[in-house]
Formats: structure tokens, sequence, C-alpha cells
């Protein structure tokens, strides 16, 4: 994906735990590599295990990468990470990954009603 194109690309988060297995690892990589395939900015809590795996597949296809980070600098990003976003939220910065709205979801909510 150009970078140019990721404003208006199709956001698909990431979220995963930070010391999985290798089996994990590897699917996610391929995740990651099938985001980017598809010209997807890939979205992320930025940090290691899943969401590094991810990203490196991402990058490895010439993907974008955003990582929404848990504190107030960008020290913790992974490699992989194009723009990394320091919050300082803490896991509450979950949130923001799953309600993060794509171009194409401007009008729809993802939060479930009440």
């Amino acid at each position: 994906m150009a970078a140019d194109n990721f404003r208006e690309a199709l956001r698909i988060a990431v979220i995963g735990g930070s010391n999985p297995d290798s089996g994990i690892l590897k699917l996610a990589e391929e995740a990651g590599r099938l985001i980017a395939q598809n010209s997807c900015l890939l979205v992320s809590g930025g940090l290691g295990g899943v969401m590094e795996a991810a990203s490196k597949g991402a990058k490895k296809e010439g993907g974008i990468t955003l990582g929404i980070l848990p504190k107030n600098n960008i020290d913790g990003a992974n490699k992989y990470i194009d723009f990394p976003i320091a919050t300082g939220l803490g896991w509450i910065r979950n949130c923001l990954l799953y309600t993060s709205p794509s171009p194409r979801d401007r009008t729809r909510s993802r939060m479930p009603s009440s």
C-alpha cells in the first residue's frame, strides 16, 4: 500500500498477547501479511508478541502499520510500527482499537447499543 493511500484504507486491528507460543506468532505474522496484501492498514497496540508479529508480516508485504501505545511515550513501540501513537491510557487503549472507524464506516458506530 502506498503511504499516500493509507487515509482511505480499511483499518484492521490485531490484538493479542505479548508472550504467545510460536504457532500463534506464525498465525499473527500471516494475518499481518494478508492485511497488507489486501491494501488494508494494520492497527495494533504496537508492542511485542502478537502485535509485533502481525506488524512484521504487514511490513514484509509493504503494508502500513499504526500502533496505539499504552504509555505516554513511544519508546516501547515495536520496530515494525510506522505511526506510533502514545496515549498514556494503559490497557484501556484497546477500546480505541475496537472503536476506530474505517473510512467506509463513517456513518456507523461499532459500539454495541445498550
